[in-house]
C-alpha cells in the first residue's frame, strides 16, 4: 500500500536484461504477478520509459485519487483485477513524438489502459491523451469491463476499443460517461459472438471519423 507518494523516471528496458512483459516488451515501473496486489491512494506517477503498471496471472491493482502521466502505457493488465476510481491517467506515448490527434495513430500501442481477460472497473476517472487508444480491451479471451461516470478523451485512435477472440465471454458496460475528441469514439473489432457491449446514458462527441465502428466476427 502507498499513499501520498511520488514515483518518477522509471521503466523501459536495459541492454542485457531478459525481462519482458506485454505487447510493448518493456519493463513497467510497478509489476504485479502471481496474485500480487498493490493499492495506491493520493499518489503521483510521473514519466517513465515503459508502462506505469503491469499486472498478470491474477495480479490486483487499485488506484484511488491518483495521477498517472507521461508513460508509454498507463496500465497493462492480463487476467488480473484493475480498479480505478477518482483518478487521472493521461499523456501516453513516445516522449519524442508530439501529441496530435489529427494525425495517424502512433506505432507502439501507446494506450492509456490495455486489458485482456480479468475484471476492470473504472469510476469517476479521466483517461486521456494517448498515442493510440484511451482504453483498449484487446483480443485476448473474455473479461469484464465496467466504466461509469468518467471522461475518455483526446486519444489518437479509439476512445474505447473492444475485441474478443474467445473462447470466453467478454462483457462491457459503459454508463454515464463522455467519450470525446478521438479519431473514433468506440470500436468493436474482430470478436466472437460471446461479446456483449452495452453503452447507456453516455455522450459521444467530436469524433474525427466514425463515432462507432463495428467490424465483428471476422474469424
Amino acid at each position: 500500500h502507498a499513499s501520498w507518494t511520488v514515483f518518477a523516471l522509471s521503466g523501459g528496458m536495459k541492454k542485457g536484461t531478459s525481462f519482458s512483459f506485454g505487447h510493448q516488451n518493456k519493463k513497467p515501473m510497478i509489476m504485479l504477478v502471481d496474485g500480487a496486489s498493490a493499492s495506491l491512494k493520493h499518489c503521483f506517477l510521473i514519466q517513465g520509459a515503459g508502462p506505469a503498471f503491469g499486472a498478470s496471472q491474477g495480479g490486483k491493482l487499485i488506484l484511488s485519487v491518483t495521477l498517472v502521466q507521461g508513460f508509454t502505457i498507463g496500465v497493462e493488465a492480463e487476467d488480473s483485477t484493475l480498479v480505478v476510481n477518482n483518478s487521472h491517467l493521461g499523456t501516453f506515448g513516445s516522449l519524442s513524438l508530439a501529441y496530435n490527434m489529427t494525425t495517424s495513430p502512433s506505432d507502439g500501442d501507446f494506450d492509456g489502459i490495455y486489458v485482456t481477460g480479468g475484471q476492470t472497473t473504472i469510476t469517476r476517472s479521466v483517461v486521456r491523451a494517448a498515442g493510440d487508444d484511451c482504453i483498449d480491451s484487446g483480443s485476448g479471451s473474455g473479461g469484464i469491463v465496467n466504466i461509469s461516470h468518467s471522461i475518455v478523451e483526446s486519444c489518437r485512435h479509439e476512445g474505447l476499443a473492444w475485441s474478443n477472440d474467445g473462447p470466453n465471454t467478454k462483457t462491457v458496460h459503459v454508463t454515464d460517461t463522455v467519450i470525446r475528441d478521438c479519431q473514433q469514439a468506440v470500436e468493436l473489432g474482430c470478436s466472437t459472438l460471446d461479446t456483449n457491449i452495452v453503452l447507456t446514458h453516455s455522450v459521444i462527441i467530436d469524433s474525427l471519423m466514425q463515432a462507432v465502428l463495428i467490424i465483428f466476427h471476422c474469424f
